[in-house]
């Protein structure tokens, strides 16, 4: 509703705007172009921490314990079954939810079949495949 009251309160087009045309913002001559669409999507997509910006990071009026937890899983410093493997824990390096694939950040936080059906609820349609493509660091 709230998106419809703003459309409607927008002023209809005049004869002074001109006709309608196709354009595409993004470069200098309006034309769409693969490249223009893939930074778009960067832009849109990475957060500012993929950039490198912690500042903000640290800066976020959040609490410690999630800026610490961003911070952890970009570096890929969570502790996993991968991880403890690695190390020669003796511990078997198998995400124990889906018992499919090793369980590493990224497969904890995004690719686990549990976690992706989160995720499909949580990340708008249009963004999908965009956030299934990026890594922990992005």
């Amino acid at each position: 509703n709230d998106i419809v009251s703003q459309v409607m309160a927008l002023p209809a087009p005049t004869d002074v705007d001109g006709p309608d045309t196709l354009g595409w913002d993004r470069t200098n001559t309006h034309q769409f172009t693969v490249r223009s669409a893939y930074t778009l999507q960067h832009v849109i997509a990475m957060p500012l921490v993929a950039k490198g910006d912690w500042k903000t990071l640290w800066g976020w009026k959040g609490p410690h314990r999630i800026q610490t937890f961003i911070w952890l899983a970009a570096h890929e410093r969570i502790l996993t079954n991968a991880g403890r493997s690695k190390w020669g824990v003796g511990i078997s390096p198998t995400c124990a939810s889906c018992v499919r694939e090793d369980e590493t950040t990224l497969h904890v936080l995004r690719d686990c079949v549990h976690a992706t059906r989160v995720w499909v609820r949580l990340v708008p349609s249009n963004y999908i495949t965009i956030f299934f493509s990026f890594s922990c660091r992005e």
